[in-house]
């Protein structure tokens, strides 16, 4: 089977990566600068020749012109002005586009229509004062992880751009020998303006350097799950999902550290589910105000900036780890075509929660949030579920890097026959010399907590694409990106490839 060839590759990554370095008495911290050390590489550094001296975003480049012909559904051509302002450790970005030959169908349009439009605009905003012990971040989130990413993993708010643009915002503060920092962000100050958006935060504390245990605390909430679509459901508009966790960390061993995290989430209605086992309904009926999960026991390597992270996973019926991840805004509310009165018509409690999201347009059409969507997938983890989560970090030189993240969830019940559960994220990046040319490559695909029967369907938890740019010169490249995203674009039940293509030119000034 395909996960147990997974099974296997991760295995043998994971040895290599422990086995392949030398022994170094120096305690391990995020904090130090390590010098790169080439002959460690597992593979060769296939670049060495290679200078890279046209950086993306050089000190020397304050302006950038971008003219690319894009397809999402249509085709349409724009340019975008992109200047940028450096002052020591503060940047500041702004992407100006403007489309031409746009139709009513597109799902791409120019946005001019007030201010709010204009601060969607911004790519990055970022102020850093008091040494580095306050860093403010205004503009497009990525890799937004609390503890060890059992409950928020890798969130970012813009991998649907440029169909829909969020501006959120994010912040740390450290105290002066960094044993003590909070983090906490905003998806959207668009959204949070409406009383709607993701929110959350982070506190870690280090006791001291003779018990070096690191607590952590942390709480996110989605303060309105159907911001987008309030005008399509016909009785509730407002929706709020809340999710705590716990977690540890504490040096064992050189370079080792025994980590581990406890998670749960609050649902705003009572949840019920059935374990039918046999013909009999009696007793098979239960339910949840919330669910939890945990990580433990679990260990960190970690080495320069390379790292992995493997441990055990248990959690309860109708848990999701991982809930606020890279995919979580399309996931977030998904519309379907059910037949509530004949799927359930024995089960009157889940008809019940069910009819709440029903559409205005079509009673067929319901409009069910990601903790939901398993009432009606036939995938139910109505058991307790446990298995095995690894994430990793390697570089395999200077300019080239692999991450990846694999976790596996089997039924407690032996006697269930459903296919264990499975969440997989891959992302390759790096610089190589291609057609005689620089070029930056990135490529990832995503796919979240499905069941092994669905690995091979592409919905709204499935994301992969690529993106490569040729430098040209040191003041022109040419770029390319796919991007492939799942959800339904014309709310009609069915899930749509929103296949974006981008092809263009770029000018640095």
């Amino acid at each position: 089977m395909i996960f147990n060839f997974f099974k296997y590759i991760i295995f043998f990554y994971s040895f290599n990566f422990l086995f392949t370095y030398e022994i170094n008495d120096t305690l391990y911290t995020e904090n130090e600068n390590y010098n790169h050390n080439t002959k460690a590489n597992l593979i060769p550094n296939y670049n060495e020749n290679v200078s890279f001296k046209n950086e993306y975003l050089g000190k020397t480049q304050r302006f950038f012109i971008n003219y690319q012909l894009s397809y999402l559904n249509s085709l349409h051509t724009s340019i975008v002005f992109s200047p940028m302002y450096i002052y020591k450790k503060n940047r500041f970005k702004i992407n100006i586009d403007y489309l031409f030959n746009t139709d009513t169908t597109t799902q791409i349009k120019n946005d001019w229509d007030n201010f709010m439009s204009l601060i969607e605009k911004i790519e990055f905003m970022n102020v850093s004062l008091f040494k580095d012990r306050l860093n403010f971040n205004i503009g497009q989130l990525r890799n937004i992880s609390f503890g060890h990413g059992y409950l928020v993993s890798n969130y970012g708010n813009n991998f649907n751009y440029p169909t829909k643009r969020d501006v959120g915002f994010n912040a740390n503060i450290k105290n002066k020998n960094n044993s003590i920092a909070l983090n906490f962000f905003g998806s959207s100050i668009k959204d949070l303006s409406n009383n709607g958006g993701l929110i959350g935060a982070h506190l870690s504390v280090l006791i001291s350097n003779s018990l070096p245990i690191k607590f952590g605390i942390g709480y996110i909430s989605d303060l309105n799950q159907f911001i987008s679509n309030e005008n399509i459901l016909s009785s509730l508009s407002k929706r709020q999902i809340s999710g705590i966790e716990f977690d540890i960390e504490f040096p064992i061993l050189d370079r080792i550290d025994l980590i581990g995290e406890f998670s749960t989430l609050k649902f705003p209605e009572t949840r019920y589910y059935q374990r039918t086992d046999d013909s009999q309904f009696t007793n098979d009926k239960k339910s949840r105000d919330g669910s939890w999960g945990m990580l433990f026991p679990a260990i960190k390597y970690s080495k320069k900036n390379n790292k992995i992270q493997i441990g055990l996973n248990y959690n309860s019926s109708i848990h999701t780890p991982h809930f606020f991840n890279e995919l979580y805004d399309f996931e977030k509310v998904r519309y379907r075509e059910y037949d509530i009165m004949q799927n359930e018509t024995l089960f009157s409690s889940e008809s019940e929660i069910l009819e709440n999201y029903q559409t205005i347009s079509d009673s067929l059409i319901i409009l069910l949030p990601k903790d939901l969507y398993s009432m009606i997938n036939g995938y139910e983890n109505i058991y307790q579920t446990y298995g095995i989560s690894l994430s990793s970090f390697y570089e395999f030189n200077s300019n080239t890097n692999l991450s990846l993240d694999y976790s596996n969830f089997i039924y407690l019940d032996e006697s269930s026959q459903n296919s264990p559960f499975h969440s997989f994220s891959i992302k390759f990046n790096g610089k190589l010399s291609l057609f005689f040319f620089d070029s930056n490559f990135n490529l990832y695909l995503n796919k979240d907590f499905l069941n092994q029967k669905e690995f091979s369907n592409n919905e709204e938890s499935t994301m992969f694409g690529a993106n490569i740019e040729f430098l040209i010169s040191k003041n022109f490249s040419i770029f390319y990106d796919l991007k492939n995203t799942f959800y339904d674009n014309n709310y009609d039940g069915i899930v749509d490839n929103n296949k974006l293509i981008n092809i263009g030119v770029k000018l640095k000034y």
